[in-house]
């Protein structure tokens, strides 16, 4: 039964009693004396007592509720960040070492190495990829932009790879990737079949004939002593190279020139990656079977 407190009228001391006792006679617990128990009040004693130890332990209870909310949501940060370097690295777990740069283009102009090399797209959209989704250029006004940075200033060998799809019509000789006199991969010409062509500092080489509209794996390497473009895993040029490779302040453009506002790509680019050595024909012929075995 609940419960209330009334003062004893003869000594004062405060009694508990069950409300069931309310109008009833009985020996007061303290002075033995007896008492009349008064009626329950309405809204004094009996309302009020229950409710102190409740409204004591709001405070706690609102406390408790904000603190594990805050570890949890702790917990669920650092489960997310961790959840996404492991996916990066597994992304990544099937690429060759020296990763400078890898834009997966899956909805997103990030790097998806680790190092930081986030890209910033202007009026490119997304579709299926070879692997995922790709980055669609529309051959007039779109490109991604990779700021200048010394991890891109690549002297000496390096390899550079991607996979591309372009459509006939566009901007004469449209660039994959370009930094400058540095570096840079392209395509021939303006019809529905051209040349691969891979040129830097230190030399160049046209490569096999690709046409439109069909995904295409192209990879250019430096290795001090030649130029080698690859199309589809299969070595397609070489000429002999040497020397350093320019160093200069412009960004990286992928499906544009780096450096004057033409040369747009008109199709699209996935799986793109720039690495600061020369990748072995084997780790290129790796690269493209990983790619065509998921490709759409």
């Amino acid at each position: 039964m609940a419960e209330f407190k009334f003062p004893c009228p003869r000594c004062g001391q405060q009694i508990q009693c069950d409300t069931g006792y309310s109008g009833t006679q009985i020996n007061c617990p303290a002075c033995q004396q007896p008492i009349a128990v008064p009626q329950v009040p309405r809204s004094g004693a009996l309302a009020a007592e229950p409710a102190a130890p409740a409204k004591s332990r709001t405070p706690r209870n609102v406390l408790v509720i904000v603190v594990a909310a805050v570890v949890l949501a702790g917990l669920g940060l650092g489960g997310w960040y961790g959840y996404s370097k492991i996916k990066m690295h597994i992304a990544n777990g099937h690429l060759p070492p020296g990763l400078v740069v890898h834009f997966a283009f899956d909805n997103s102009t990030d790097d998806s190495s680790g190092n930081g090399l986030n890209g910033s797209g202007h009026e490119i959209t997304y579709a299926t990829g070879v692997a995922g989704r790709a980055a669609v250029f529309n051959g007039r006004d779109s490109f991604v932009f990779v700021p200048n940075s010394a991890a891109l200033d690549l002297t000496g060998p390096f390899t550079l790879a991607a996979w591309f799809k372009f459509e006939a019509g566009g901007t004469y000789n449209p660039r994959i990737f370009q930094k400058g006199n540095s570096y840079q991969i392209y395509t021939v010409g303006t019809g529905r079949v051209r040349q691969l062509a891979l040129a830097c500092t230190a030399g160049g080489v046209n490569g096999a004939r690709v046409e439109a509209g069909q995904w295409t794996h192209v990879a250019g390497i430096y290795d001090g002593t030649a130029v080698y473009l690859y199309v589809n895993g299969t070595l397609a040029g070489q000429s002999p190279a040497s020397g350093p490779l320019e160093v200069n302040d412009l960004d990286l453009a992928i499906g544009r020139n780096a450096g004057q506002d033409t040369d747009f790509l008109k199709g699209a680019i996935n799986e793109a990656q720039i690495y600061n050595r020369a990748l072995s024909a084997a780790e290129i012929q790796s690269i493209y079977t990983a790619g065509s075995a998921s490709k759409h």
